[in-house]
């Protein structure tokens, strides 16, 4: 490079009238306009960056030297820039959010641009133009950028990035250089504030990181971007240690767990992206080769440990919490402590690495070496850790309904289930109603970690509407539920209708719900025929407490039917006319006979006082013929469900069975 003349600096009004009408161009967005904590964030940022140059003028003009601006740009951020474009490509072409922040970072880049030249010309007097503060901007933007509502946090985080740089400083190799990656202490800092504050959700974080795989090249684009990193700045070494630690210690996980420590992929795209762009700059990171290596390998362990240690932090939403999601800030929070031991690491591994340039002719530095590594490290790419990344088992459901349905819960790995919730949303965003409704269920049910009925009840529906009647059963239960809290008739109209749909459509769940609106003091008139018409039609398809209303009423002796008939008991009435016309139809099934046989089918779905009646009959012979074993069997499994009467009774039958001769 030719040397650069600093006697005669330019005047500083060109470049800094450029990146103000950058910062200011902006304020010309209708979408700023709508969003005070847009065009106030702006003003703000203007306002800082002019108190700043104001307070710089004032200490240059006490110097009484010259100062302004060289042209002087380095083809490292050029690399960086068009390295970090790359991947911006295929996030921005398939996430709206990302092309909508375009203008917001341009107006970053100009406020940049204005910190860095008075951060400089604080000490100096000469500020180097080049493109420096674009790379700064753009890493900081792919990891973590604020909602608009929030958005005047976003200069703060900037001015972080770009003040550490010029102001947290040590010397190594003699030389000054900035001790931190400036968008990694930025990010850092940025996402431990939020986590400690509980206030994540106020940026675009998860959806950030989880959009960043929405690209079908997604993980091509990163390889590609680290790539020309690695060619260009010999930090090859860095990027394929970090990949080849995360696999080896998810394969270990995997063998010690028998579930994968990441969902739906060996190392998640977010992630992937940090190795290739976050953790390699080359100017807060170890020189010599082996300390690269140790350096990359930490920065995958890190990443592996602090994943689990932030997930054991986070909470489901439930009402009036919105909950806290942080595990994807993995990938940040670590790059500041191991720029703190880069010179540690240098001391430690500097004997390695200079015996095995010795040894290899200075293998890492060659640029005909580098080009060796990359084009190694393409290969092992495509053939083995690309598959691992796209074609990875945990994108299967059926994967975690093993690792968390079919899988005792003593036994059971962690997050197993919420990794499965997490399935369940991804197939439920992509249009897969069966994925909302059994996601709605966990949340209903307090599966996934929490009890949240008011987002199962917004699953539901959305599943319902699509015409998944399981969903409108559930939502409809959820309704009689609000009824009975708020004692609102209003809700016992809407689940009626949803049950009627569900009825009508063989939900035979639904069938015995409606029956039990219809046998409760919100019916409208009499409706009990209906009821009786509805458990009559369920329980011929197996429902089982259709069956068991059925059968308890069957339990009652012809003659004593007949008295209440008289007395208006209606199911007295059509109890004794379904007797009579099942009889008449099949002499040999007499009430008994009946009533043992639907509470035998309510016993089956695991309703135990039915368990502990049709126990009771076998016990005495009702209904059929006499099996006390199987009558004590049954009673010590409604005892087991909970049924304390049934505990009792299985103690009495126990004794007596042992008192036989």
């Amino acid at each position: 490079m030719s040397q650069i003349d600093l006697s005669s600096p330019r005047s500083p009004a060109g470049p800094l009238l450029c990146a103000v009408a950058m910062l200011v161009s902006v304020l010309a967005w209708p979408r700023v306009w709508r969003q005070p904590a847009l065009w106030g964030g702006v003003l703000m940022a203007l306002l800082f960056a002019s108190l700043l140059y104001l307070w710089v003028t004032a200490r240059r003009a006490k110097l009484r030297e010259p100062w302004g601006v060289v042209w002087a740009p380095r083809s490292a951020h050029l690399a960086q820039c068009f390295a970090q474009g790359l991947v911006y490509v295929g996030w921005c072409a398939h996430w709206e959010v990302a092309r909508g922040q375009l203008p917001l970072i341009l107006a970053q880049v100009g406020f940049a641009y204005l910190l860095d030249m008075c951060a400089v010309w604080r000490s100096a007097p000469v500020y180097r133009l080049g493109f420096g503060p674009i790379p700064i901007v753009l890493s900081t933007n792919l990891f973590l950028f604020f909602k608009d509502e929030y958005y005047y946090w976003q200069w703060p985080m900037i001015a972080l990035a770009i003040l550490s740089k010029d102001l947290l400083r040590w010397r190594r190799d003699d030389r000054s250089a900035h001790i931190f990656n400036p968008s990694a202490i930025a990010l850092s800092v940025t996402a431990l504030l939020l986590i400690g504050f509980g206030e994540m959700g106020q940026t675009w974080g998860e959806e950030i990181a989880r959009t960043h795989a929405t690209a079908p090249w997604s993980y091509e684009l990163m390889f590609c971007a680290g790539l020309l990193v690695m060619t260009l700045f010999g930090v090859g070494t860095t990027i394929i240690s970090a990949v080849l630690t995360t696999l080896v210690l998810g394969a270990l996980y995997f063998e010690q767990t028998g579930a994968y420590r990441y969902i739906d992929t060996a190392i998640p795209a977010a992630v992937f992206l940090g190795m290739n762009l976050l953790v390699t700059d080359p100017a807060s990171s170890p020189k010599g080769s082996v300390g690269r290596v140790l350096y990359g390998a930490l920065y995958g362990l890190s990443v592996f440990v602090l994943y689990g240690v932030l997930r054991s932090f986070e909470r489901p939403p439930v009402e009036g919490d919105p909950g806290l999601t942080i595990a994807f800030c993995d990938k940040l929070l670590a790059v500041p402590f191991l720029n703190l031991l880069t010179p540690s690491i240098e001391r430690v591994t500097c004997g390695l690495s200079e015996r095995l340039e010795r040894h290899s002719g200075r293998l890492m530095s060659d640029p005909v070496a580098r080009l060796t590594l990359a084009s190694l490290w393409a290969l092992t790419f495509l053939g083995w850790v690309r598959p691992q990344l796209r074609a990875h088992p945990g994108k299967r459901l059926a994967v975690w309904l093993k690792a968390c349905d079919e899988t005792p819960a003593p036994q059971r790995a962690r997050f197993a289930c919420a990794n499965r919730d997490r399935i369940y949303r991804q197939r439920c965003d992509q249009g897969d109603l069966q994925a909302c409704h059994q996601l709605a269920f966990s949340w209903e049910t307090g599966e996934g970690g929490a009890v949240n009925t008011s987002l199962a009840a917004t699953l539901y529906q959305r599943a319902c509407e699509g015409g998944h009647l399981l969903s409108c059963h559930h939502l409809g239960g959820l309704f009689v539920l609000e009824a009975e809290q708020t004692q609102d008739r209003a809700w016992v109209m809407k689940a009626s209708l949803l049950l009627q749909r569900a009825c009508e459509g063989e939900v035979w769940g639904a069938c015995a719900r409606l029956a039990a609106i219809k046998n409760s003091p919100w019916a409208e008139g009499d409706e009990r025929h209906e009821a009786w018409s509805l458990w009559e039609r369920a329980c011929e398809h197996g429902e089982p407490f259709s069956c068991f209303e059925l059968g308890q009423r069957s339990l009652l002796p012809p003659p004593v039917s007949a008295q209440r008939c008289m007395q208006g008991d209606v199911f007295a009435c059509l109890s004794a006319e379904r007797a009579g016309r099942i009889m008449s139809e099949s002499p040999e099934r007499t009430p008994l006979v009946q009533a043992r046989r639907e509470l035998t089918m309510a016993c089956q779905g695991e309703l135990w006082v039915a368990c502990a009646n049709v126990a009771w009959m076998m016990w005495r012979g009702d209904g059929g013929p006499r099996d006390q074993t199987q009558a004590l069997r049954l009673m010590k499994q409604s005892c087991e469900g909970g049924l304390k009467d049934a505990c009792e009774r299985a103690q009495v039958m126990r004794s007596q069975v042992q008192s036989t001769p």
